[in-house]
């Protein structure tokens, strides 16, 4: 437990500064010289600026440590690979989704959540098909200086 909470800990100034990075780029492309603290329907919804910026703010460190901690799952040798996949991904998407949802990062409409999760799958299938024969070359590797 202590090391899941640990782990979460980890995740936390990562969630914090992925939403600051993805707000700077944001603005840099569409706020005409203004730094955008987030969507104009959730900034109207939270009431102010500070407020919306906040309410990310909390949400992302939620959600980083929610990662933080999921990445625990990896390290479950005994549990199938399937198994461990299938989790993690239900995990971070469903994280995400909520995440998103509050802070009105994507539509809030049925082909908006539709969108998101597609992407979300796309992304997820890419890093794991990149981690997965990454690993695979570094145990094909270690096996060769093995047998010699």
């Amino acid at each position: 437990m202590k090391k899941i909470f640990l782990s979460g800990l980890m995740g936390l100034p990562i969630g914090i500064s992925v939403t600051v990075l993805i707000l700077f780029f944001e603005s840099a492309v569409y706020g005409g010289g203004t730094f955008l603290v987030g969507v104009p329907a959730f900034v109207e919804q939270c009431g102010s600026e500070v407020t919306a910026m906040g309410v990310q703010l909390l949400v992302s460190a939620i959600f980083g440590f929610i990662i933080g901690a999921a990445g625990n799952i990896w390290k479950k040798d005994h549990w199938s690979l399937a198994k461990q996949t299938v989790l993690h991904f239900l995990v971070l998407s469903m994280t995400s989704c909520g995440a998103a949802y509050v802070c009105h990062w994507m539509p809030h409409t049925a082909s908006g959540i539709a969108i998101y999760f597609a992407t979300m799958i796309l992304i997820y299938v890419v890093i794991w098909l990149v981690s997965f024969f990454t690993t695979r070359r570094k145990i094909s590797r270690i096996n060769r200086k093995l047998e010699k």
